[in-house]
């Protein structure tokens, strides 16, 4: 039996993977040059920008907890996870030979003793700051079978989905509130839950939406947006002000204005059933390269940035993320195309140009 497709699924990933090179891209613009005009522009596109990780947990759960594949721990363990797995230590290793490429470039020396902790320190911890989210999504594939059982009773969904927003309002509220008030938010039994408010709530979030297919009319979801990205970004500017420095407590994950804007984007995008032509054949191509792309994304921002090419302006920021998206696409449309390559570097496995439509599918 063929498997139900979701357009909107992948609109949502190839979005999202659009969105995440964004919020890179603007990392050093919104750390140097505060309040100025390119300042503010880059805070409202990465206060829209900051759901695409969560709607990435969101996607990824909506597919994985409502597939009875999951329930199949030897499947989980031997299929899906070695497809997150490996292209995470394919593009670790790449990173750290990057990095020090650049340390015997600039500085002339070379550790091998070095090399190897920064490779043992894969184990604990990323070798880019962009791969972090593989270190909390691969956990929650772990745990998948194990929280499909609590989907079949749809109250416990909703019990674990109320936890997770109710600590994390706490977690907001205590963010946000001023040095005197903290201590009201600083509950130490919701702090206990911290295994329950981070992306395990996203994770079931997606689910539960898309099993409930709540299909809202834009007129209704539309504003609400509008009004939690001016929100996100009033209280960024607000936030940056008081502390001095860039803060990033309204752009947080787990910050309910975060949580709410990826909940009503994602009932938005559920509306997306049939997309045009060109868009669906557009997303069809890119859908095998997205988790690359995003693996690959801060690669190859950060190698533009050893090289000096830094983009001050909003120009330079739009360039910015062309030129990474281009170097993106174009390194892992190769790599997918080299057999020994392919499946480390994107979790897909190879298929020839000959491929004919049809056969079966990864």
């Amino acid at each position: 039996m063929a498997k139900k497709y979701y357009p909107y699924i992948d609109l949502i990933r190839i979005l999202s993977m659009f969105a995440i090179i964004v919020l890179h891209s603007a990392s050093y613009g919104l750390r140097a040059y505060y309040f100025s005009a390119t300042w503010h522009i880059l805070n409202i596109i990465t206060s829209l920008a900051t759901c695409s990780v969560p709607l990435f947990f969101m996607i990824s759960g909506a597919m994985l907890l409502s597939d009875r594949k999951t329930d199949n721990i030897g499947f989980m363990l031997k299929s899906r996870l070695p497809r997150l797995i490996i292209p995470l230590l394919f593009w670790s290793i790449a990173y750290i030979a990057k990095d020090f490429y650049y340390i015997k470039k600039n500085l002339h020396v070379f550790d091998p003793a070095q090399l190897w902790d920064t490779l043992v320190s894969i184990l604990a911890s990323p070798a880019g700051v962009h791969l972090w989210f593989m270190y909390a999504l691969i956990p929650l594939y772990i745990a998948a079978p194990f929280i499909r059982r609590i989907t079949v009773s749809e109250r416990l969904v909703k019990y674990l989905l109320a936890i997770w927003f109710f600590a994390c309002l706490f977690k907001t509220g205590y963010n946000m509130a001023p040095q005197q008030l903290k201590p009201l938010f600083n509950i130490s039994i919701l702090n206990k839950l911290n295994y329950i408010d981070g992306f395990l709530g996203y994770f079931v979030l997606g689910y539960y939406l898309h099993e409930h297919g709540f299909k809202l009319k834009y007129r209704l979801t539309l504003p609400p947006i509008l009004l939690m990205i001016a929100v996100i970004g009033a209280g960024t500017v607000y936030a940056t002000y008081r502390s001095g420095e860039y803060s990033e407590i309204f752009k947080s994950y787990t910050s309910v204005w975060v949580i709410i804007l990826s909940a009503l984007i994602y009932l938005a995008a559920l509306r997306a059933e049939h997309l045009p032509n060109l868009i669906q054949t557009l997303i069809n191509r890119l859908t095998p390269l997205s988790l690359g792309i995003y693996l690959s994304g801060n690669f190859f921002l950060s190698i533009m940035r050893q090289e000096g090419i830094v983009f001050d302006t909003a120009k330079g920021f739009v360039l910015c993320n062309i030129y990474t998206f281009i170097l993106c696409l174009i390194c892992i449309t190769l790599l997918k195309n080299i057999k020994p390559l392919c499946y480390m570097a994107t979790g897909n496995k190879y298929k020839s140009i000959f491929h004919k439509k049809g056969e079966d599918q990864n």
